[in-house]
């Protein structure tokens, strides 16, 4: 007696189709990669993008907190006619630029203030504006260490990286408070600054911080 063996298989078009579906989640796979792998790269540009900005604004925000700073102040504040070198700007011998916010528009807008950085006595001028220079903007800053008798900035140099991000616009504005009658003025700056990577124009974020002097005006200081 002879016995035929059956042979079992799957069919040219059963292959045929497994080899479809297999194609299409290997698609799926590879698009589901590439999508996250560029979600993945866009947060990394705003994580860039947010941290560039971000720390020139604590720069910006922690050396303009510290306007009118004065090492004599302990002695002047007994005297009888008390003038702070750093928050006056009546006299002749004392800084011309108190804190000063120059320019009308967010591109050539720019401030200006004084304090004893190095506890010398001697008036330190510092300052902050935009620069744009063949369309790229770059905040700039200023630290001069003087002479009792004041000046303007005048040493600018780039606080951002005009290869990595480009400021399109810097805003200061200046307010006061007058308090207890007028014998203390509260001031105050919003600082606003908007900037986009140089690799990657669409990502662009502005940020805004206010800032409180924390020496706040005296009318003993004569100004």
């Amino acid at each position: 007696m002879s016995f035929r063996i059956k042979q079992q298989g799957y069919t040219l078009i059963e292959l045929m189709i497994a080899m479809a579906i297999g194609l299409i989640l290997v698609a799926a796979v590879i698009t589901l990669y590439v999508s996250m792998s560029g979600s993945n790269i866009d947060y990394l540009k705003s994580v860039r993008l947010n941290h560039e900005l971000r720390s020139s604004m604590a720069l910006i925000v922690r050396d303009i907190r510290r306007a009118g700073h004065n090492q004599d102040a302990a002695t002047e504040s007994i005297a009888a006619s008390s003038i702070n070198p750093f928050s006056n700007s009546a006299a002749s011998t004392v800084q011309a630029t108190v804190l000063t916010v120059a320019g009308t528009s967010t591109v050539n807008q720019s401030i200006t203030f004084s304090y004893d950085n190095d506890d010398d006595a001697n008036i330190d001028t510092y300052g902050y504006r935009l620069n744009v220079v063949s369309g790229v903007g770059t905040i700039q800053y200023c630290a001069d260490d003087t002479t009792t008798t004041g000046a303007a900035c005048s040493s600018w140099q780039a606080l951002t990286d005009s290869d990595l991000i480009d400021i399109d616009s810097l805003e200061f504005t200046q307010g006061t408070t007058s308090v207890a009658g007028g014998v203390f003025t509260i001031r105050q700056v919003m600082i606003t600054m908007t900037g986009k990577l140089i690799s990657d124009t669409d990502f662009t974020r502005t940020i805004s911080e206010v800032v409180k002097i924390r020496n706040d005006h005296s009318p003993n200081w004569s100004m």
